[in-house]
């Protein structure tokens, strides 16, 4: 099972998207200015997600609103703008691969 997750994760931090992705990673997080606003981005958006899960409403809302002026004010920047796509993509494909192996584990356990 060591060496089947091993190839897994090997093939994973391989691909095209997570190569592309750390490349600007380490160029985004190199700009002192940039990583705090990114910082401040991922706050408001766990702020946000926590409020809305709660029922605060207007909380939520000025959460989101804060995150929307965010993330405008990182529209004209192509490397960010880059980042941001390359980092959903890489979050889709590692949450692809996490359901499934969620439905190969149920299928073991439910036969």
């Amino acid at each position: 099972m060591n060496k089947a997750l091993e190839s897994l994760i090997d093939e994973i931090i391989n691909t095209e998207e997570v190569i592309e992705f750390k490349r600007l990673e380490k160029l985004v997080l190199e700009n002192k200015e940039i990583a705090s606003k990114l910082d401040r981005l991922h706050e408001v958006e766990k702020q946000a997600v926590n409020a809305r899960e709660l029922g605060l409403e207007n909380t939520y809302l000025a959460y989101k609103k804060e995150y929307d002026e965010i993330i405008s004010s990182f529209e004209g920047d192509v490397l960010i703008s880059s980042y941001l796509n390359l980092k959903e993509e890489v979050l889709s494909i590692v949450k692809l691969v996490v359901n499934i192996i969620e439905n190969e584990i149920d299928k073991v356990i439910n036969d």
